[in-house]
C-alpha cells in the first residue's frame, strides 16, 4: 500500500497511508447544509436515547440542569466537528464522528448495565477504602507513578480495554483483567491503527505507551462525555462555548463524576474490597477537582508538577502525534503555532485549577501529596511512602518489590525517546515561564 508522510521534526516522521491522503482529496470541498443534517440527524436521535438511559440508570441526572448541561457539551462538540472552520481534515473530521458514535452507544450500554446492575446505594458509596486520586498537569511523571502503584498486588487500576471495548460492560474479577475475551477486540482496534500508518502507534508510544492490558488513566472513561483531546481541532467559536460550559459554575458537572464512581462500583462489585483498593490518574481530573472531590469525599490527592519549559513541549509534541492522523496539515506552520498557543492556554488553566485546590486542600487539612518530576523520577519509593501514609495504607515488603522490579523494567525512554521543542511550537521560555509564573512560584519549581 502506498505510504505518504510528512516531517514530524527533523529526525522522526508519522507515515500516512496514501488511501488517507486520496480521502482527504476526494472529500476536499467543505460540508453543505445538507451533508451537516445528514450526520447531525442519526446523532441526535442517538444522545436522545443516552439521555433516556442515564436518567433511567442515574435517578439524579433527572434533577434541573443536569440534562442542559449534557446537551450543550454534546452540542457543542458536534458543531466543533462538523464546522468548516475547524482544524480537522477530511478522514480526522470522519474519524471524530465516528468516535463521537461509538461513545453515545457505550453510554448506553454502560448505563443499561448500571439500571440492572447496581442498587442506588452501590452507585453512591461502594467503591472501596483507602481511594488515591492522581491529578496535576500533563506530562509530569503521573503515568510513571500511576504504574509504579499499580504493580502493588492489593492495588486495582483501570486497564485501557476496560474502557475501550463496546460489549456489554460487566465487572471482571482482578484475576482475570489479562484473560478476558472482550480484550481481544479492543487488540484488534489498535491493530488496525498499522492500516492507517505503519509507525503511528510507535511515535505515540514514545510520550505515553498504549496498549490494550495497559494500565490506563480514566480519560477513556470520561472522554465518552467531554472530549478534551479534541480542543485544539476545533472552531473558535466552538472552542470558546466549550470554554463557557467548563467555566459556568452554575452548570452541573458533577453528573460525569457520579457516572465514573458507578463504572468503579460496578468493578469493585467483582473484587474483594478489603483486599483491592483504587487508584485513579488522569490530568483531565485537574480541570474539575471540585466536582471529583463531591463524588469522591475523603480521597487522598496527588499532584505532580515539572517545570513547565519541559511540560510545555512535551505535551504539545503528543498532541502534534495524535494529530498527524486527525488535522488539516495543508498549512503545518499555522498548525504548529496554533498547537502551541493553544496549548500554552491550556496548560495555565490546568495550573490555575490545581494551584485553588491545593490552597483549599490545606486550609482544610486533607489528604494530599504534592510533589514534583525530579522527586518521581529519583526517589519514587519515597513518593510512594508518603502517599501511602497519607492515604492509611500499609506498604508492604512484596508490595516495594514488586514496585523496584516494575521500574527495572520499564526504564523511561524504553520504547523511544520523542523530540520536539518550545521553538517548533513558536513559543520561547521566556514566553512559558511568563504565563506559568504564578505555578512555577506555587510548587517551587
Amino acid at each position: 500500500m502506498l505510504v505518504l508522510s510528512y516531517k514530524i521534526n527533523n529526525e522522526t516522521e508519522i507515515k500516512l497511508r496514501g488511501i488517507i491522503h486520496l480521502y482527504n482529496w476526494l472529500k476536499r470541498k467543505p460540508n453543505s447544509e445538507s451533508d451537516v443534517n445528514a450526520i447531525q440527524a442519526p446523532l441526535y436521535e442517538l444522545f436522545e436515547q443516552v439521555l433516556l438511559a442515564e436518567v433511567l440508570a442515574f435517578p439524579e441526572d433527572s434533577k434541573q440542569g443536569v440534562e442542559k448541561s449534557k446537551r450543550t457539551i454534546f452540542e457543542v462538540q458536534l458543531a466543533g466537528v462538523l464546522s468548516n472552520r475547524n482544524r480537522f481534515s477530511p478522514f480526522g473530521k470522519a474519524l471524530a464522528i465516528k468516535e463521537l458514535t461509538k461513545n453515545l452507544h457505550r453510554r448506553i450500554k454502560f448505563a443499561e448495565t448500571v439500571q440492572v446492575t447496581l442498587t442506588t446505594k452501590e452507585k453512591r458509596c461502594c467503591v472501596g477504602t483507602h481511594m488515591i486520586i492522581i491529578a496535576g498537569l500533563p506530562r509530569t511523571g503521573s503515568t510513571m507513578l500511576h504504574k509504579f502503584l499499580a504493580a502493588d498486588a492489593t492495588t486495582r487500576t483501570p486497564l485501557w480495554w476496560e474502557q475501550m471495548h463496546d460489549v456489554i460492560p460487566s465487572p471482571t474479577p482482578p484475576s482475570n483483567l489479562l484473560s478476558d475475551p472482550r480484550a481481544k477486540a479492543v487488540v484488534k482496534d489498535l491493530d488496525k491503527l498499522k492500516i492507517l500508518s505503519p509507525n503511528l502507534k510507535s511515535e505515540i508510544d514514545k510520550f505515553h505507551k498504549i496498549g490494550a492490558f495497559e494500565v490506563e488513566e480514566n480519560a477513556p472513561f470520561l472522554r465518552r462525555y467531554f472530549n478534551d483531546m479534541e480542543g485544539v481541532y476545533l472552531d473558535q467559536e466552538s472552542a470558546e462555548s466549550r470554554l463557557s460550559w467548563h467555566n459556568d459554575k452554575t452548570v452541573d458537572k458533577v453528573w460525569m463524576f457520579r457516572h465514573l464512581k458507578a463504572w468503579i462500583a460496578l468493578e469493585t462489585s467483582a473484587m474483594n474490597i478489603e483486599q483491592h483498593h483504587w487508584v485513579l490518574k488522569t490530568p483531565l481530573f485537574t480541570l474539575f477537582m471540585e466536582e471529583v472531590d463531591q463524588v469522591f469525599p475523603g480521597s487522598t490527592y496527588v499532584f505532580t508538577n515539572r517545570d513547565p519549559v519541559n511540560v510545555v513541549p512535551s505535551t504539545c509534541g503528543l498532541v502534534e502525534a495524535a494529530a498527524s492522523i486527525k488535522a488539516d496539515w495543508s498549512d503545518s506552520k499555522n498548525l504548529f503555532n496554533h498547537i502551541g498557543s493553544y496549548m500554552l492556554q491550556r496548560l495555565r488553566m490546568f495550573a490555575d485549577h490545581e494551584k485553588k485546590f491545593v490552597d483549599s486542600a490545606k486550609q482544610k487539612k486533607r489528604n494530599i501529596i504534592v510533589t514534583r518530576y525530579p522527586d518521581v523520577m529519583n526517589n519514587p519509593i519515597a513518593v510512594v511512602e508518603k502517599i501511602y501514609a497519607a492515604s492509611g495504607r500499609a506498604l508492604t515488603k512484596e508490595a516495594k518489590e514488586a514496585m523496584v522490579h516494575q521500574l527495572a523494567n520499564n526504564k523511561q525512554g524504553k520504547h523511544g525517546r520523542a523530540n520536539y521543542s518550545l521553538d517548533k511550537f513558536g513559543l520561547t521560555e521566556e514566553v512559558v515561564n511568563a504565563a506559568m509564573k504564578d505555578y512555577k512560584t506555587q510548587f517551587d519549581i
